[in-house]
């Protein structure tokens, strides 16, 4: 894997290690690429197509969106995980936390702050959902678009993948370029 060229702080959790130029490890994340200290850097990607997710396990990637042709189903949802993908991306590729279970604030990976809350409860959902948790909910549902398109044409495995295809719109129904025969598609 190639090294970084402006250095960054180490995007494993609870690392604080800046990464100097020319050191460390990058790597490919969706469309972000994330910079490790040695001491932290992932598994690396496998020609079978895995890498390790943020929870340290290791588990398969999607394919890349433009290696096929998409229905219009598909093609909606990889429209929209790829912007929850920027989304997440745009706020830094770190895990966020609660320095302590009564905080109403959330800090980074590298105990730097990222909001100031009114309620804990509104913390606690933050910390929740922070960017790299996104990012591996992205990752989980392009594979389930994946599976859909694996599946032999007219099959009942493709029909029931569509079904759950239609589900994962529904969170998107007030897109304007969403279909009301997706939602009428899961009964």
């Amino acid at each position: 894997m190639a090294a970084n060229s402006f250095g960054a702080l180490c995007a494993a959790p609870s690392c604080t290690r800046l990464v100097e130029p020319g050191e460390g490890t990058l790597v490919h994340r969706g469309k972000k690429w994330l910079v490790y200290c040695q001491s932290h850097a992932p598994i690396p990607e496998t020609d079978a197509g895995t890498a390790q997710w943020s929870s340290g396990h290791v588990f398969p990637m999607p394919r890349h969106r433009e290696d096929r042709s998409h229905d219009a189903l598909a093609a909606f949802l990889h429209a929209r995980l790829e912007e929850e993908d920027d989304i997440a991306g745009a706020a830094w590729i770190t895990s966020w936390r609660r320095p302590s279970p009564s905080a109403w604030v959330v800090v980074d990976d590298h105990d730097e702050p990222v909001a100031q809350c009114k309620e804990a409860g509104v913390a606690r959902h933050m910390a929740t959902w922070n960017p790299l948790r996104v990012l591996d909910q992205v990752s989980a549902r392009l594979l389930i678009i994946d599976a859909y398109e694996d599946a032999p044409a007219r099959s009942p495995q493709r029909q029931a993948l569509r079904r759950v295809l239609c589900m994962l719109t529904l969170p998107y129904a007030h897109h304007p370029e969403w279909d009301e025969a997706w939602g009428s598609g899961i009964s």
